[in-house]
């Protein structure tokens, strides 16, 4: 050990100055790797939330023009004088037509709404009539995402007089389920 010291005290500068640079090299060169592989880890994680809110900035436009559209389409029904006596009056039959009519409006035929099925409810949000276009279901009775229908049957006062809008999974597949109120201010059905 005594030896080892000596012979350390007896190197000359430039040993000594060589010594020290490549002491700085080796933490210089450690330096880079560890700053590589910290800049690599932040670009990655920065890059995966970029693409994350981009997709979720995607995905709520995309539910935005669905609601915009599918509103429309629900309009266009209530509109129609002819469904609001059908209506009234239960007439099943003509309510089926009236729900069968915007399967061959643009929105559906350019592909830019999937329908999959239309309903018209009571004022209890109970089934007065379904399409018998798009899916059959079981019975003709069953309603597709019933736990979004009870979400907007359990809304009181002005809020019951808002379109209301749920996302559910039927058949392993997605669906955007939207109601939308008509009659006014007190409305008749759904």
């Amino acid at each position: 050990m005594m030896n080892l010291r000596l012979s350390l005290l007896r190197l000359s500068l430039v040993d000594k100055i060589s010594l020290t640079i490549i002491a700085v090299g080796l933490i210089g060169i450690l330096l880079v790797y560890y700053l590589t592989t910290s800049y690599i880890q932040f670009a990655y994680q920065h890059h995966t939330q970029s693409i994350k809110q981009l997709a979720y900035l995607e995905m709520y436009e995309l539910v935005e023009d669905l609601k915009s559209s599918s509103l429309e389409l629900a309009l266009a029904i209530e509109h129609d004088s002819d469904f609001k006596s059908d209506f009234q009056y239960n007439r099943s039959d003509n309510i089926t037509g009236h729900l069968n009519n915007p399967f061959y409006q643009y929105f559906v035929t350019a592909g830019i709404i999937k329908l999959l099925k239309l309903y018209a409810l009571d004022a209890d949000l109970s089934l007065r009539g379904a399409s018998s276009k798009g899916i059959s279901t079981d019975p003709e009775s069953e309603l597709i995402c019933l736990h979004v229908r009870q979400s907007a049957k359990e809304r009181t006062g002005a809020e019951r007089l808002k379109p209301f809008s749920g996302m559910c999974s039927y058949n392993d597949y997605p669906v955007y389920v939207v109601i939308v109120p008509f009659g006014g201010l007190n409305p008749q059905g759904y």
